[in-house]
């Protein structure tokens, strides 16, 4: 099996962390996608990253409980191309740098065989707590895309989306939030995750 997508799938009861430790055992998967799965943390992708050295594409948009950790476990991945990163709340700057310093620009006296390997590899991190601006990119062939497509995988959670827009614009009072800016939302996000005890600083 080259691709497998569990995206959406399951409940906390039916999809454990044991259950989706098996996917390592999927030797040949080229393209995984994850993502909006409760069980999916840092001991799920360690295992998933071990295991499937061939991976290329991982798509874990919206895992709650997946951290630096986890995310830093992809930097064993010599074939990876694109991971997408999108409204992983508890990703932070340091596992993003991790990434970017385990795929380097190999110098110029890098034999034309070895040049010709090297692939541009792309992190998704929108709406995460990283913040790019502090990242040092320079000698990296990695490239970091800030969007967030954690909202877009769904049509249906789209439509939902609408109507949820639509019956608080109708219901609800003016929203005094500070959270007006991506730094401000970061830094709640931090917060939050630190008060539920799933970040130690």
């Amino acid at each position: 099996m080259r691709s497998l997508s569990m995206a959406y799938a399951g409940t906390d009861l039916t999809l454990t962390e044991h259950s989706l430790k098996r996917i390592a055992d999927l030797k040949n998967l080229h393209t995984l996608d994850i993502s909006s799965i409760a069980a999916v943390s840092n001991a799920v992708l360690t295992e998933i990253a071990s295991g499937c050295k061939e991976l290329r594409d991982i798509l874990v948009r919206s895992c709650t409980y997946l951290g630096d950790d986890g995310v830093c476990s992809l930097a064993q991945l010599s074939h990876l191309e694109h991971a997408d990163l999108s409204g992983c709340l508890l990703v932070t700057t340091k596992a993003i740098q991790t990434l970017l310093n385990a795929f380097p620009i190999q110098p110029d006296n890098t034999s034309v065989k070895e040049k010709s390997r090297q692939h541009t590899v792309t992190v998704v991190v929108g709406g995460t707590i990283c913040d790019v601006g502090s990242l040092r990119t320079r000698k990296s062939r990695m490239v970091v895309d800030q969007s967030d497509y954690s909202s877009l995988s769904s049509s249906t959670a789209r439509d939902l989306l609408v109507r949820s827009f639509i019956i608080d614009a109708l219901n609800a009072e003016e929203d005094d939030s500070p959270m007006d800016n991506d730094r401000s939302i970061a830094e709640w996000a931090e917060r939050e995750a630190r008060e539920l005890g799933l970040i130690i600083k």
